[in-house]
């Protein structure tokens, strides 16, 4: 190869990398600086990492025990969270790296894999631009920011960063020459499958069907079975290289409390189509937590409809006609049609629609949040605007110069909204064991998640303290012996590890000796003294599940060691022999590469020709976020929150002041959920940990329907709250299914979770804050009787009638195909036998409570109404007459009957025998 052939090679491949980390520059320019992102997960997910780092001091790789976590008791952390994003930390920070500047590593390389994989996965098919377009449309996604800046939960992130590779290698593997780069491809979907698996287990099952799904819409689009064997192989090549992690996961499960995830309903956070593909609104820089709606983005979208007539345009329209170019069109065509009915699909698992595929998904328990989708509805719509790059290509290449950028620039430009993210204080978070048990205490997160689904099975109760709490928070090792011993026995601790345990004991007579460390399978005991070692019994202490060990009499060294059980073993191995596999697969991939003649088609389109449009709309992306931030963000003073739908000003005391609140709708349906959002700040520094409340009350019995109560409001405990900040607050209930069809009020309260204690409000020492209404639609009535038909002014109909003489009630059924205008209300006269009124009933439905302007188009209710409440009893009466009349004049409103005739005095007079029991069926 000539010297200038060599160099151009170089070139391009510096080019063929240098575009997507041009791309990435905007997002990593505001993540780099100062601390670390202030999110809501941020805290979890770094004293994870702690504990990894933790484990790496005491020299063990891959730990399974958490030894500071469960309140200083231990949990089977890594048992059951997947470790990648840890092990990256803890490798960055053994490199050198400060703590906060580790983490924030391996951020960084989320974004990178992000960036290129979505490059790689359109350019091979596509082009240059397309690639470039297809990286900034999925970087940029508006759910990967949330999850970066807003969210914070690292391990979802890192784990959507493997999808687009992992589609890389399906195309590749139907598109190439199978002696060429076949090991390439294979290692590059089974590395995909470990990265998603060992970081977040969710996406993992959505991206094996994303794979498959590819698989077999190629093989219908190229009926290459072959490429499907590899595909199937390169996947659980990768399931086989992750097996030490997943299988004890899954197949251990039992022994800790993974139920409790069921606590978690995803019906009630489904997302409204309008929010699906909202332009992302400019953040308040005001908020600790500002609003961030779960949109897949406008650009995306919009960018996606115009790739599906690009795609088509590729397809329809080939560029050549040649038996290769018919074959990558097939390709072409297949994977188009996939990314279009994949983006389609995933969009729809987030709405309300979905829920009965829900219900039909497996272990639909651990998936929790519809939003989860969205990362992979960002792998189809990123390829699909990609290819609106390409297809502008078609027409002309000019055209696509000019397409590619101002895409890519569109597509960046509109997630300037979110690359202001707030920053905690450089040094804020630290990876000291005092400060992962400070975090776990204040928190209550045990074990690091807010259910504890990760504490043994044999802890019956859930655990909130223990004794070796003081000790870690002063800087001290805990010492899991009991204090006092039990009587005849002394012992000193000589070691521990997150793994290991060493006490020097001596024991007067056999007892059994129950450690301050939670039992679980893995762990072994033996005593070790000059005769040898020889294991000793352990088991579950009843009740506490701590540790109980069976001790004989003697001198010894009692060791304690966390090892596998026989399916970690088997587990381990079945993952040992296959990265031995994967290093063969490497090296015949560097045989083959160096001899064959036959390679992958490529796009003949060269990364270096775009790479000053990407360097360009970078550089124009850049002076916009830095010479222009007004335009981008908001900022609440001090005493407002400028985003609340209605300002309020209600102080809590001299603790929190609600600043306004985003109200429900004024109509809910019975059975659904009711979210109101909370703007709060604190009244000055805080240390105390403050919970809040809302209420679904009865206005006229004060009776509450339904609660929603929150522990830390918005999961940021109250003694976080910067005082010059504040913290929007989402509050859920779910108003219950046989609620009456009437207003009730919305009421906020705050309380000290420790005492019970309800802060007065604006002075009233209820601590109720009413901060709106709320109707309840009416539910389906029963089918009316048979009986009078009376229509009553333009549209309010009297459908039917009922008496209950055993009850004393009269059941009236009505229906109006509109809300009435007026202020109208309804009168029932009981008559005797001489005409004259006895007793009257008037008044809205429901005691007065749903007036008829409220009531719903069509909608049958039942208005139910005791005679008792007039004074007399169904043997007095003997005529009853309705009407409807204006409450401010008190004129009746015209009443006629089914054929039209108008009926006397403008009410309808039934007799007993005319009242009937209403039918059964529903209407």
């Amino acid at each position: 190869m000539s010297a200038a052939k060599r160099r151009t090679t170089v070139l391009t491949w510096l080019a063929e990398w240098l575009t997507p980390l041009l791309i990435m520059l905007p997002a990593a320019w505001a993540l780099l600086p100062g601390g670390l992102p202030n999110t809501a997960d941020g805290a979890v997910h770094f004293m994870r990492a702690a504990e990894m780092v933790h484990a790496w001091q005491d020299g063990i790789w891959l730990p399974r025990w958490s030894q500071h976590l469960g309140y200083g008791y231990g949990i089977p952390l890594f048992v059951y969270t997947p470790p990648l994003p840890y092990l990256l930390v803890a490798g960055l920070h053994r490199l050198g790296l400060s703590p906060e500047a580790a983490y924030k590593g391996m951020l960084l390389l989320g974004l990178a894999l992000a960036a290129t994989g979505a490059y790689r996965m359109s350019r091979v098919l596509l082009g240059v631009w397309a690639g470039a377009v297809s990286a900034a449309a999925f970087l940029y996604a508006p759910i990967q920011l949330r999850e970066l800046f807003i969210q914070g939960n690292a391990a979802q992130f890192l784990s959507w960063a493997f999808a687009p590779w992992a589609a890389w290698a399906v195309i590749q593997l139907y598109r190439t020459a199978p002696q060429a780069s076949l090991s390439r491809y294979l290692i590059g979907l089974a590395l995909a499958v470990v990265g998603t698996s060992l970081s977040h287990n969710v996406t993992a099952l959505l991206l094996m069907g994303m794979v498959v799904g590819l698989a077999l819409v190629l093989l219908l689009a190229t009926r290459a079975w072959r490429s499907l064997l590899w595909t199937l192989t390169g996947s659980a090549f990768g399931l086989a290289l992750s097996a030490w992690f997943w299988a004890p996961a899954l197949l251990e499960g039992r022994y800790v409390a993974l139920e409790r995830i069921v606590a978690s309903d995803f019906r009630s956070r489904f997302i409204p189509l309008a929010e699906l593909v909202a332009w992302p609104p400019r953040l308040d820089t005001g908020a600790i937590n500002p609003a961030f709606p779960l949109t897949l983005g406008a650009a995306q979208v919009g960018a996606a409809w115009l790739g599906v007539a690009g795609w088509l345009a590729l397809v329809i329209w080939p560029r050549v006609d040649s038996s290769p170019a018919r074959a990558e069109r097939r390709v072409l065509w297949g994977t188009g049609f996939f990314m279009a009915l994949f983006a389609a699909f995933c969009g729809f698992m987030a709405t309300r629609w979905s829920e009965p595929v829900w219900q039909a998904l497996p272990f639909v328990e651990l998936f929790e949040w519809p939003f989860r989708w969205h990362g992979f509805t960002a792998i189809g719509l990123s390829w699909l605007a990609g290819a609106a790059a390409a297809g502008a290509g078609r027409l002309s290449r000019r055209l696509e110069a000019g397409v590619g950028p101002a895409l890519l620039l569109l597509l960046m430009a509109a997630a300037l909204v979110h690359l202001y993210p707030q920053k905690l204080l450089p040094g804020t978070r630290r990876i000291a064991p005092a400060e992962v048990v400070r975090f776990e205490v204040k928190s209550a997160a045990i074990g690091s998640t807010s259910l504890g689904e990760y504490t043994p099975i044999w802890v019956e109760e859930i655990i909130n303290g223990s004794p070796l709490v003081e000790e870690v928070m002063a800087g001290q090792p805990a010492n899991r012996l009991p204090d006092p011993l039990p009587p005849g026995m002394t012992g000193a601790p000589l070691a521990a590890t997150a793994h290991s345990q060493r006490y020097r004991l001596s024991v007067a007579a056999p007892l059994t000796l129950t450690l301050e460390l939670f039992y679980f399978p893995g762990w072994q005991a033996a005593i070790q003294s000059e005769a040898g070692n020889t294991p000793v019994a352990i088991a579950p202490h009843p009740g506490s599940g701590l540790m109980d060990v069976a001790l004989p009499q003697g001198d010894y060294t009692l060791a304690l060691t966390f090892g596998g059980t026989p399916l970690r073993r088997v587990a381990g191995w079945v993952s040992a022999l296959a990265w031995a596999g994967l290093i063969a697969l490497t090296g015949v991939w560097g045989v083959w590469k160096r001899q064959a003649t036959v390679q992958a088609r490529e796009p003949v389109e060269t990364p270096i020709d775009g790479l000053p449009g990407v360097a360009l709309a970078t550089l124009l992306v850049l002076v916009l976020r830095i010479g222009f931030p007004a335009w981008f963000t908001l900022r609440s003073p001090p005493d407002q929150a400028l985003p609340a739908r209605v300002a309020l000003r209600a102080d809590f005391e001299d603790k929190l002041r609600l600043l306004g609140i985003d109200p429900p709708p004024t109509l809910v349906e019975p059975g659904q959920p009711l979210t109101l959002a909370a703007y709060w700040r604190a009244l000055h520094s805080l240390d105390e940990d403050y919970a809040v409340f809302l209420h679904l009350d009865d206005p006229v019995t004060g009776e509450t329907l339904a609660t929603a109560d929150q522990r830390h409001p918005a999961d940021i405990p109250t003694s976080d709250w910067a005082t010059g900040l504040y913290v929007r607050n989402l509050l859920r209930l779910v108003v219950p299914a046989g609620a009456p069809p009437i207003q009730y009020a919305l009421r906020l309260g705050v309380y000290d979770p420790t005492s019970g204690a309800i802060l007065a409000a604006n002075g009233d020492p209820s601590g109720l804050f009413e901060v709106g209404r709320v109707w309840v639609a009416a539910k389906p009535a029963p089918r009316p009787p048979d009986g009078p038909q009376v229509r009553f002014g333009e549209g309010i109909v009297l459908a039917g009638a009922a008496l209950d003489a055993d009850a004393g009630t009269l059941a009236l059924y009505w229906r109006a195909a509109s809300p009435p205008a007026g202020d109208y209300s309804i009168f029932v006269h009981l008559l005797d036998a001489s005409g004259q009124v006895i007793g009257q009933l008037d008044g809205a439905p429901y005691a007065n409570r749903y007036p008829l302007r409220a009531w719903r188009p069509d909608t049958l209710i039942e208005d139910r109404r005791s005679l008792a409440a007039a004074g007399v009893t169904p043997a007095q009466v003997q005529r009853i007459a309705i009407g409807v009349y204006d409450l401010a004049t008190g004129v009746r409103l015209p009443a006629v009957d089914a054929s039209g005739a108008p009926l006397p005095d403008q009410a309808l007079i039934l007799t007993w025998p005319e009242a009937k029991e209403p039918r059964a069926e529903e209407q």
